[in-house]
């Protein structure tokens, strides 16, 4: 096995990203789809009476929402002043 190294992409689809700006692509889709399953979530426990679970839920979604609004902040600003050619530039200087 000398020199083989497993490719885990092969196994399963990792959203990792190759730079910063796919960082924040994969991590707005996750948390986009995270907010779907928690609304769902939400709606069950209260049809369900699980009221403790939905005061949970309820914050997590909001944290989750604070947090999507960051994402596109943060990607306009890699798109605007492209961070990845800046970091670049700084790296090398050094």
């Amino acid at each position: 096995m000398v020199g083989f190294h497993s490719n885990l992409q092969d196994l399963v689809r990792l959203r990792t990203g190759e730079n910063v700006s796919e960082v924040f692509d994969f991590d707005l889709v996750s948390e986009t789809t995270n907010q779907a399953a928690m609304k769902k979530a939400i709606k069950d426990s209260v049809t369900n009476c699980y009221y403790v679970s939905q005061e949970f839920l309820i914050k997590r979604l909001k944290n989750s929402v604070g947090h999507t609004v960051w994402l596109k902040i943060e990607q306009n600003l890699v798109k605007n002043i492209r961070l990845e050619n800046n970091l670049l530039k700084l790296a090398l200087e050094k």
